[in-house]
């Protein structure tokens, strides 16, 4: 009597056989990637082709750095209740009473929101070249080729440098208004960009 034959007579595929293809291609999208795969990092690439950052982003970075600052300068004034005071030395133009209120001598907390606010800037920016307002707006500083811009010419250069060249007098206000009419300009860089040779892209 013969006996039953329950195993498939059928020779199994070798692997990489059209079954381990078929599961292969299922995993890859219809442009060929794979999404299983490694994702590829793009740190320390140059950013050569990344577009320029927007006037409405250059503006919107600075009117959130310029908020937060007069956060920190004003609401221990105001939680104290002397902003009477700042209002009547403005109406007089009493600029030793507006300096005194505003420099943090008066106010222990106006210096250290301040110095809060300096140091995460400071680390953002030797970080990525952000600010907060930067990077709220998906804006970053980087040099003109692209490469990542270092601490000391974003600070130095950009900032330092080109606040004592708008602070010169007589002459400082005309460098103030024109260095920044030029972002207006194809290439959206003001003067302090041309002092460091850095530009703002959009990230």
């Amino acid at each position: 009597m013969n006996s039953h034959k329950w195993y498939s007579a059928r020779p199994l595929e070798p692997l990489g056989g059209p079954s381990d293809r078929v599961m292969n291609s299922s995993h890859e999208s219809p442009g060929g990637h794979d999404p299983y795969s490694t994702p590829q990092s793009n740190l320390g690439r140059p950013l050569e082709d990344a577009p320029l950052a927007s006037l409405y982003q250059r503006l919107g970075g600075a009117l959130v750095d310029g908020g937060l600052s007069s956060t920190c300068l004003l609401a221990p004034l105001f939680m104290a209740g002397d902003s009477h005071l700042l209002w009547e030395s403005v109406r007089t133009e009493d600029k030793e009473t507006m300096m005194r209120l505003l420099s943090g001598g008066e106010y222990p907390l106006t210096a250290a929101l301040l110095s809060i606010l300096v140091v995460f800037d400071l680390w953002l920016l030797f970080k990525d070249g952000q600010t907060i307002g930067k990077r709220m707006v998906g804006s970053r500083i980087v040099r003109t080729s692209g490469v990542r811009a270092g601490f000391i010419r974003i600070v130095g250069l950009r900032e330092f440098l080109s606040r004592l060249l708008y602070a010169v007098p007589f002459v400082g206000s005309a460098f103030m208004i024109v260095g920044h009419s030029m972002i207006l300009l194809p290439q959206r860089r003001c003067l302090h960009d041309y002092i460091a040779d850095t530009k703002v892209v959009r990230i």
